[in-house]
């Protein structure tokens, strides 16, 4: 039982949270099992559906675009690519793997992460018209300067995203 005055001590040296019933399900508990479960389902279905998606898109893009228009947009997006890898920056990961998270480091890991992404597409602006001489092909150039819009949305999800693992 509780003490009745809040501010006297508990007698031997319990205090409020050992006296609370944890909540979470004990390891190797039919609750806990299932759990488990439902949790690899969840995340095998959404990586699944991650590599689905793209695929999907990228088979109806290739068949109504012609091999050149196909070749053009391939050309765009590899510079896309690379840079996504950079966008994070890993600071969503290092959030994840922090047990404590500071509402500080939070704000402070997105907007890191909003300003490497608009960095990244000022890059990628800059790099459009050299791009676009390195591969013969001056239709990259307009590709390349819409692309960077990727990059900001990137930005701006990382840090989200990373707390929802």
């Amino acid at each position: 039982a509780l003490p009745a005055d809040p501010h006297r001590e508990l007698p031997n040296s319990q205090s409020l949270h050992s006296m609370t019933p944890m909540l979470t399900p004990e390891a190797g508990s039919a609750v806990h099992d299932r759990a488990v479960m439902n949790g690899v389902l969840w995340q095998g279905s959404l990586r699944w559906l991650a590599q689905a998606l793209p695929w999907s898109a990228t088979i109806v893009i290739a068949r109504k675009l012609s091999p050149e228009d196909y070749g053009v947009v391939g050309s765009a997006t590899v510079l896309v690519g690379l840079l996504m890898l950079v966008t994070e920056g890993g600071l969503g990961r290092s959030l994840v793997v922090q047990r404590e998270r500071d509402d500080v480091v939070i704000r402070q890991a997105h907007g890191a992460s909003i300003a490497l992404g608009l960095a990244l597409a000022v890059v990628m602006l800059l790099a459009a018209y050299p791009l676009s001489r390195f591969y013969g092909e001056p239709r990259v150039a307009p590709m390349i300067a819409v692309l960077p819009l990727v990059l900001v949305f990137s930005g701006l999800n990382a840090i989200p995203i990373a707390l929802m693992q």
